[in-house]
């Protein structure tokens, strides 16, 4: 989670990303088109909406 977390913001920590996994919090906008530019998708494919 720590390497994930880096490649999407150097502020992001692991703890965060947990967070994101179990429904705690969302990434912010600028956090969701870095995950999905690193996936080679639009945020709307990540968010399930396309």
């Amino acid at each position: 989670m720590r390497e994930f977390g880096a490649e999407i913001d150097s502020c992001v920590r692991s703890g965060t990303v947990n967070n994101w996994e179990h429904g705690k919090n969302k990434p912010n906008k600028r956090r969701l088109k870095a995950i999905a530019d690193m996936e080679g998708i639009t945020v709307s494919e990540l968010l399930g909406k396309a």
